[in-house]
């Protein structure tokens, strides 16, 4: 059976203190767009993030995964310190990189 074609533009935004007590925005942004080159195969954007808010009052992002050319769907895995290290996922959609990004946030949230 096919997948249910999805009703884009999906925007979801919600706060939350993490397992240390840490104010967490918790974003999911998936978006169709025309550039099928970048956004391979189907134009689909998807953006999954957790920024925290430091003790110093400033915000890092500590989870993002998202997707484009070269990589597909990939997860920053040095964060916060290092934003260009990135480990590819195997995900074929965003549907499959959102089950991903669920599980890194059941890690960091009770």
């Amino acid at each position: 059976m096919p997948k249910k074609k999805p009703n884009l533009p999906i925007r979801r935004r919600r706060i939350a203190l993490d397992r240390k007590g840490a104010l967490c925005r918790i974003e999911v942004d998936i978006t169709q767009t025309r550039n099928f080159a970048k956004y391979h195969p189907d134009g689909i954007k998807a953006v999954f993030k957790v920024i925290r808010e430091t003790s110093e009052g400033e915000f890092e992002e500590v989870v993002l995964i998202d997707n484009h050319e070269p990589l597909g769907f990939h997860n920053h895995d040095g964060l916060p310190d290092n934003h260009d290290s990135r480990e590819i996922l195997c995900a074929s959609d965003y549907q499959e990189a959102w089950a991903i990004f669920d599980k890194k946030i059941k890690e960091l949230f009770p």
